[in-house]
């Protein structure tokens, strides 16, 4: 009897726990901490144990259950999922494969977060297959928590199944397992379970609270026009360099977009190279071009933007359509000629094989005319046109020749000591005369200069002043000599010097090099000298940087510049005459110093070990690119975790490094390593080098012993 009531017991046992597993799988209980734990227990029944404990736990987890549903009510169909500050709620399901089940984030009072700052995954998901799964430490995980790469957005670790406490393993190895968080919150991949195979997690995704790390942007981005405008095709080629720290393992492609007016970007193309040729242009407008490094996970950054208007450079000069040809007066020649293209104008005059002049303007025309001044009368000279156009293609006639008339009375006239507000101009008589300058900015003169050399000189000059910079003036000479003849000149012009003007500025930082320095670049309209002052404008700091040579191509490099501060540089230059040209660029603001010393000449030294002592001395010496710290790491041995001990480091900040290692023993292997640190805090390490210490030096006493020890063991003990 008391066997049938043990099996009748059994039975009742058995309809009881199908009962409460059925209440757990279909009511929000299980949702609970209390629920889970009890769920978990009621499955463990079907091992053995007592008919009074199962009959227990049973009851106390139906009586949890009934309070429980009490409390809260059926809710209706409705989840219960918490969701704290700094955490993100995955929803959504992953499928069983083998069982075409559902790991479910969403329903069954689910809450699986994950921290927005860690990527650590907490809480609990709910499967028909196995039960609850735990995400995070809880419930024991010590292979937890799940986690993943705010960067590569892969997702690792390791769930735990609470019912038979098998698996879902998102590592990579050993099964193979590749669950990915995309920027767009969703996942993919598959994890393998150790119960039931894999799972594709593609159906599940996460709030927009969880976002992943942005690559760092394509640096220095340069445009450059590749047209050819000789056979009118257009195109720009535009080039960068990779971003730093680029995760080459998750890098996906470089996004070229352009934008016409620097406002609406569209994506014109995809690259895995650093450069970007766009034929797809036209002259006469602007583009504009932004390049976007893009992870796999679909995160973007994008690099500053730079543009350009295509318009080609001509590779030929312009063709020459008519002419030259000369009109000839006493001390002038007047040269014409036409090409097809807009180009500037200038006549080379010689005499014989010597070089005369070069006159003529920089104005790009394509009818040309060109009036050489300061000839010599009934004087023969060979020419040659030229034009340049603003490519810098030049074109040049072929040589000819031709002569000047006879002077009437006046001749030789010459235009010397050009400044910014005067002239001088000089010329002579045929015979003794009194003369007059008439001179203006046209050809109706105005000013007059009379009186010039009194009445008995053939040779005459004037200084004109008080005149207009860079301006054009006329001047004609008139004269009587003695006997009353009428003296006049042809009409002469020359052009005062323009004041000194800066432009083109371009800055820009100095690469590889100890401490930061900007290199500064400008043009000048006239030869000037070169100077650059700049400011620290937080601490007052000035310094500058010069050159004396008068050039109007100019380039200076600053010194050293303070890190992370804000400057002001002022460019000027000065003419010959000591006019000042003087421009501003404001707000120039240097970066962190993230740039570690650069050590050279590393050499360790041993020192002679003294007779009476068995530690040697070595004397380890280096040098640094800039001013940093001085320490030696050493130990027995060969390899990095043999560096086990260290010198005290040397605060100050120099470039010769000194260290005298002592202490160590004769006879033995050790390993050295420099290591510097500069005032930001900047870390290097030198390679390693290896010292065999040497034997200590020994008497002669001592060697004579150690003979006869050799020799004779016993004899050479009795000196011991």
């Amino acid at each position: 009897m008391l066997e049938t009531g043990k099996r009748s017991g059994v039975k009742h046992l058995r309809d009881y726990y199908i009962l409460c597993l059925d209440l757990f799988r279909k009511n929000t209980f299980r949702g609970s901490f209390l629920g889970r734990k009890l769920f978990t227990r009621i499955v463990k029944l079907r091992r053995p144990v007592s008919l009074s404990l199962s009959l227990s736990i049973l009851s106390v987890g139906l009586i949890s259950f009934i309070i429980f549903s009490f409390l809260i009510g059926t809710h209706n169909g409705h989840d219960i999922r918490v969701k704290a500050a700094g955490f993100a709620l995955v929803s959504g399901r992953a499928q069983v494969l083998n069982t075409n089940g559902y790991l479910n984030f969403t329903a069954n009072s689910a809450n699986v977060n994950i921290d927005t700052e860690t990527c650590d995954f907490s809480g609990y998901a709910w499967s028909d297959d196995m039960g609850w799964v735990v995400f995070g430490t809880e419930e024991g995980n010590t292979d937890g928590p799940v986690t993943c790469n705010l960067t590569t957005g892969a997702v690792t670790g390791k769930a735990k199944v609470l019912v038979d406490d098998s698996v879902i393993d998102f590592n990579a190895a050993p099964f193979g397992s590749n669950v990915f968080l995309a920027a767009n919150h969703t996942l993919s991949g598959y994890a393998w379970s150790t119960s039931l195979g894999w799972l594709n997690f593609s159906g599940a995704e996460t709030e927009e609270d969880l976002i992943l790390v942005s690559p760092n942007a394509p640096q220095n981005p340069r445009i450059y026009d590749t047209s050819d405008r000789d056979l009118a095709e257009y195109s720009i080629t535009v080039r960068w360099q990779e971003p730093l720290d680029l995760e080459v393992g998750v890098f996906d492609t470089y996004l070229v977009e352009r934008s016409t007016d620097n406002i609406t970007y569209n994506q014109v193309a995809t690259t895995d190279s650093t450069g970007y040729l766009d034929t797809t242009v036209v002259t006469g407008t602007t583009y504009y071009y932004r390049i976007k490094a893009q992870y796999t996970t679909g995160t973007t950054a994008t690099s500053e933007i730079v543009s350009i208007d295509p318009t080609g450079e001509y590779t030929v000069a312009p063709t020459l359509l008519s002419g030259p040809t000369v009109s000839v007066q006493v001390t002038t020649a007047t040269f014409t000629w036409t090409t097809d293209r807009e180009s500037s104008s200038y006549v080379r005059i010689s005499e014989d094989n010597t070089f005369v002049s070069e006159q003529g303007h920089s104005e790009y025309v394509t009818d040309h005319e060109v009036v050489v001044n300061a000839l010599k009368a009934a004087t023969t000279y060979n020419y040659t046109v030229k034009w340049i156009d603003s490519d810098g293609n030049i074109g040049e006639s072929v040589q000819k020749s031709f002569s000047t008339a006879e002077a009437p009375g006046i001749a030789e006239v010459s235009i010397s000591n050009i400044t910014l507000d005067s002239a001088l101009i000089s010329w002579k008589t045929t015979s003794v005369a009194e003369t007059d300058l008439h001179y203006g900015k046209d050809i109706n003169y105005g000013e007059i200069i009379s009186g010039l050399s009194g009445n008995a000189t053939t040779l005459h000059s004037a200084e004109v002043d008080e005149l207009e910079s860079g301006t054009t003036y006329h001047f004609k000479i008139k004269g009587t000599d003695t006997q009353g003849n009428i003296l006049t000149s042809d009409d002469y012009s020359f052009e005062t010097l323009p004041m000194p003007e800066i432009s083109n500025v371009t800055s820009q930082p100095v690469t590889d090099e100890p401490t930061q320095k900007l290199k500064v670049s400008w043009t000048t309209n006239v030869p000037t000298s070169s100077l650059i002052e700049y400011t620290n404008i937080t601490t007052g700091k000035e310094q500058e940087v010069s050159e004396a040579e008068l050039k109007t191509a100019h380039e200076l490099t600053t010194g050293s510049l303070d890190d992370k501060s804000t400057y002001t540089i002022i460019i000027s230059g000065r003419d010959q005459f000591g006019n000042l040209a003087t421009y501003e660029i404001s707000g120039i603001t240097t970066k962190d110093d993230t740039r570690p010393p650069t050590i050279s000449d590393f050499v360790v030294e041993p020192q002679a070990a003294d007779s009476n002592d068995n530690r040697v001395k070595v004397m380890v010496s280096w040098r640094t690119d800039e001013p940093a710290t001085s320490k030696v790491e050493f130990g027995v041995g060969v390899g990095d975790s043999t560096l086990t001990q260290a010198s005290i480091e040397s605060a100050s900040l120099d470039t010769s490094h000194v260290v005298v290692v002592s202490g160590l023993e004769t006879s033995q292997t050790y390993q050295f390593r420099a290591v510097s640190k500069d005032s930001a805090g900047n870390l290097a390490n030198s390679d390693t080098q290896i010292l065999v210490t040497n034997q200590p030096k020994q008497t002669i006493f001592e060697l004579i012993l150690a003979s006869l020890e050799k020799a004779f063991g016993w004899m050479g003990g009795l000196f011991k």
